[in-house]
């Protein structure tokens, strides 16, 4: 006696169905318009310290020169420009995973935090951020922080 739901047409194993699997490119192109709807933010560490808060920000393959930071009390705003640079000919590749979009970060500072006294460091792909307490509040609401 033979099972009928093992031989039927929907579970048969032999001979096999062939299903024609999508498109490379048209998976590319659609893993590629994912990414950009989901732009990574880079990696954010903050600690408290007793005297102040230390924002550690990975940031790898970014220069210097092209990290601005800027508060606007109550918000410390981290922008990276990226030089858009084009190289002559046809490229022989067509895989591009290195993020070289511009962008902005965004960190709440606590209400304690003292801004005119905040410096930043960039050493090994890592933006350093130290901001210092204070018992009372200052009368500076904005500024711009160096990069050293």
């Amino acid at each position: 006696m033979k099972n009928e739901l093992l031989y039927s047409k929907e579970h048969t194993i032999y001979p096999v169905e062939y299903i024609p699997n999508l498109g490379i490119e048209s998976l590319l192109e659609e893993i590629k318009i994912c990414r950009k709807k989901h732009a990574l933010k880079p990696l954010v560490n903050i600690d408290e310290f007793k005297d102040c808060f230390k924002a550690e920000i990975l940031m790898p393959g970014v220069k210097r020169e092209n990290i601005f930071i800027h508060i606007e009390k109550p918000v410390l705003t981290i922008t990276v420009l990226y030089e858009n640079f084009k190289q002559e000919g046809k490229p022989t590749t067509s895989t591009h995973e290195f993020e070289t979009d511009s962008f902005e970060h965004q960190i709440l500072l606590p209400g304690n935090s003292d801004i005119e006294f905040i410096n930043a460091s960039y050493i090994e792909g890592i933006l350093h951020i130290y901001i210092p307490k204070t018992k009372k509040p200052e009368g500076i609401r904005s500024c711009q922080v160096v990069v050293y």
